[in-house]
């Protein structure tokens, strides 16, 4: 079994040296990256949208529940909402209300929304985060007609995912960048060895080798050239 999985890994494994070293330093930082990356979406940025959801939402039901009193000024109720807690509120009078939607199951801000409209307004309740590029249309239904509700996209949603995004993204970009030149530095002197080495063999003539890289390569090289000799010698 250990045997097979070790052929298997030596034949999708890449071959040249400097390939085997991007690996050996790439993947451990892609790896960490990732795992970074889940872990703050997981426990950071879901979790603080669904925050921003609940409250939201618990707004607007606090606006609809107080509506119904009849002892207020409705246009002030309104305006107070609106000015305090950015709620642009329009009431449709006398209007069907059509709760059918489309589901966009891959959104987590469509999926906070609908679990906690769900859990406070049952299936009275409609709405749309595709429609405007900075706001979120909710309706929810209201005696014979429905509230609509424009929401800035930010009261659901942080844009330090966005930030987040970037900072993870363009350092392992640049860390890999650098590994790729410091790569290609190491592995030049092994490759001139070789190829050293395989023209020398052929019985080529080989111009003067010069010894280059860390230093067992160094070493390597140093001993090559004083074999090359004594054989021509």
């Amino acid at each position: 079994m250990f045997s097979g999985l070790s052929n298997y890994l030596k034949n999708i494994l890449p071959k040249r040296l400097f390939y085997r070293a991007l690996l050996i330093v790439a993947v451990p930082v892609i790896v960490l990256q990732l795992i970074i990356t889940i872990v703050f979406f997981d426990s950071l940025w879901i979790k603080t949208n669904k925050g921003m959801t609940r409250a939201l939402v618990n707004e607007i039901n606090t606006f609809i529940e107080v509506y119904g009193q009849e002892k207020l000024d409705k246009d002030e109720l309104k305006n107070l909402f609106s000015l305090f807690l950015d709620l642009n509120i329009e009431l449709i009078k006398n209007e069907k209300f059509d709760n059918q939607y489309t589901e966009r199951w891959f959104s987590p801000i469509d999926r906070s929304l609908r679990r906690e409209l769900k859990s406070n307004f049952n299936q009275k309740y409609w709405f749309d985060t595709t429609s405007y590029k900075e706001l979120i249309d909710i309706r929810i239904k209201f005696e014979e007609g429905y509230f609509k509700f424009l929401v800035p996209k930010d009261r659901v949603t942080s844009s330090s995912a966005r930030i987040f995004g970037l900072w993870i993204t363009v350092p392992a970009i640049i860390m890999v960048i650098i590994s790729l030149i410091f790569l290609k530095n190491q592995t030049r002197p092994i490759t001139n060895l070789a190829r050293a080495a395989e023209r020398f063999g052929k019985g080529e003539e080989t111009e003067e080798f010069k010894p280059s890289g860390a230093l067992e390569i160094r070493q390597a090289g140093h001993e090559f050239d004083k074999m090359r000799k004594r054989i021509n010698r």
